[in-house]
């Protein structure tokens, strides 16, 4: 339970959450937990097919619920940031860990998916089926998605389409997805293996 905040319109260039308000809390504010109330949805999805991702601009958020049919290794990724100071310049590692996968759905299309931080570090094998709430698309070399802050991954969502692509990891065909990138003016198809 929240107690002496304040409901706003959301200011929606400033924030990657999809929300028409925004809570604001100062010092006087309360947070208390209470007991879950089941009549409360839980994780609402907007759910976009993978093939229709690479029609969306570069930067927006979406939800997807997808098979991950390439799990990939988790890797130590270490940013170096130069901070100058008043009397001084000096070096800082930023070090987190970054995971790659490739989510495909019954669109028969597939995208790679970065994950960084605790999500690199989820048990995540080829065959999970997750539903990525706030995932960011990005361009690097062809359109992809990454992890935010603010991303929620669920395993196995209780979502209508679950069951049917867990049909599909058992009769395999997801396997066989296509990779899809759009460029500026080619479309290329690779096949996921």
């Amino acid at each position: 339970m929240v107690s002496n905040g304040e409901v706003k319109i959301a200011v929606k260039k400033y924030s990657s959450v999809n929300n028409d308000y925004s809570l604001k809390l100062d010092a006087s504010s309360a947070i208390e937990e209470v007991e879950d109330d089941r009549n409360i949805k839980q994780n609402e999805f907007n759910f976009t097919p993978i093939k229709n991702l690479f029609d969306f601009p570069e930067a927006a958020i979406v939800d997807v619920l997808g098979v991950v049919t390439v799990a990939g290794y988790k890797q130590l990724h270490i940013a170096k940031k130069t901070r100058e100071g008043s009397m001084s310049v000096s070096q800082e590692e930023d070090k987190t860990y970054k995971r790659f996968i490739t989510l495909a759905d019954e669109s028969g299309s597939a995208i790679s998916l970065s994950l960084w931080g605790r999500f690199a570090e989820a048990d995540l094998s080829a065959g999970a089926i997750i539903g990525c709430k706030r995932v960011k698309i990005i361009v690097y070399g062809e359109k992809q998605l990454t992890s935010i802050a603010s991303t929620e991954i669920v395993a196995n969502p209780q979502v209508p389409r679950t069951p049917f692509l867990r049909g599909l990891v058992e009769d395999k065909s997801i396997f066989n997805s296509k990779l899809v990138s759009k460029g500026s003016k080619h479309l290329a198809i690779i096949r996921v293996r």
